[in-house]
């Protein structure tokens, strides 16, 4: 029976992209106390092994996590090949962000969707609560019972 992990994967790809934008934000800032010329060099170096990287995280995600072993026929092993030099070549997070779709493409699974960073909405800072814990809000769908035709019930939200 097939295993159905890939939204985690898909979740995960999302959380990887973001780390990594934080990742070069650091970097960058670090950066700006060195030699202008030296700090530009190191920084696009090291976003090049983060995208490699980055690459390689969201291949293996699915290699290791895809409902489907036999990928829908698609040769995983074979695509890891052809983009994987494109990859390191990208010379942006936006042209990454588009290889990996493309790669993701293949598959043929309309839901399978590389979100990039910016895209992330970010979440406000929460004041602690009495015990120092962030405070949370819940949120609770109101569902009302409805008959069907046929006399068959569904749930549908209220307002």
């Amino acid at each position: 029976m097939f295993k159905h992990k890939l939204p985690g994967a898909v979740v995960l790809v999302g959380l990887v992209l973001q780390s990594a934008a934080v990742c070069r934000q650091d970097s960058a800032r670090a950066a700006g106390a060195a030699a202008p010329a030296r700090a530009e060099s190191a920084a696009a170096a090291g976003d090049a092994d983060r995208r490699r990287e980055t690459f390689e995280i969201v291949w293996r995600t699915v290699k290791e996590n895809h409902f489907d072993p036999k990928f829908g026929g698609v040769d995983w092993d074979a695509l890891r090949a052809e983009f994987a030099p494109r990859a390191a070549l990208a010379r942006t997070d936006a042209e990454l962000h588009w290889l990996l779709q493309q790669m993701l493409n293949r598959l043929g699974q309309s839901h399978f969707v590389i979100i990039p960073p910016e895209a992330i909405p970010a979440v406000p800072p929460q004041e602690p609560d009495a015990e120092g814990r962030a405070k949370t809000t819940e949120t609770r769908a109101k569902t009302r019972r409805r008959p069907r035709a046929g006399g068959a019930a569904s749930t549908s939200p209220t307002d």
